[in-house]
């Protein structure tokens, strides 16, 4: 398992629209049309951990234990 985070965005007219996101929680049936008329995309930001359960917040990219590169030991 792996620790991600991101975002949720919808985009509209090559802007993201918050307003367009906060309505899929009360669309109720509506939620289908509006999922198809304007889908969400999850933006990565930044890998919390790795498949191996350690943390690689504030590692140098490369760092982790998924890598062949050597592992920075803690301090």
């Amino acid at each position: 398992m792996v620790v991600l985070d991101g975002e949720l965005i919808v985009w509209k007219r090559g802007r993201t629209n918050f307003a367009l996101l906060r309505r899929r929680v009360t669309a109720g049936r509506a939620l289908l049309r509006l999922a198809h008329d304007c889908p969400a995309h999850y933006v990565l930001f930044d890998l919390l951990a790795d498949v191996g359960g350690e943390v690689v917040l504030g590692l140098p990219p490369g760092w982790s234990s998924c890598s062949s590169m050597p592992r920075r030991s803690s301090p």
